[in-house]
């Protein structure tokens, strides 16, 4: 399972899917990696493939409590096939 720790310089964290639509969940934990939420299905935007990129799924999510401090991210159902998963912390 991932766990990324957030970056006080960039408070939003983009994700992008490629090669498999699947949900994907996501858990925000305090300093000492105790739960504080739970999204259970996280909102995706689905970009079209083009001639410089493949399709994607995206979501970007905005770290408004200054609690959390890292996330986990999971998939509720098996990832089948070829799947890549991008992440970065933006401004």
């Amino acid at each position: 399972v991932p766990v990324w720790p957030v970056s006080d310089d960039h408070p939003v964290l983009q994700l992008r899917l490629r090669g498999a639509q699947v949900p994907m969940a996501i858990i925000a934990l305090d300093e000492q990696w105790l739960p504080l939420h739970f999204i259970p299905r996280l909102v995706v935007q689905s970009r079209d493939a083009t001639w410089k990129s493949v399709a994607y799924e995206e979501t970007l999510i905005s770290v408004a409590d200054p609690a959390v401090r890292a996330f986990i991210l999971y998939f509720p159902q098996s990832v089948g096939g070829k799947t890549t998963l991008e992440v970065e912390w933006r401004p």
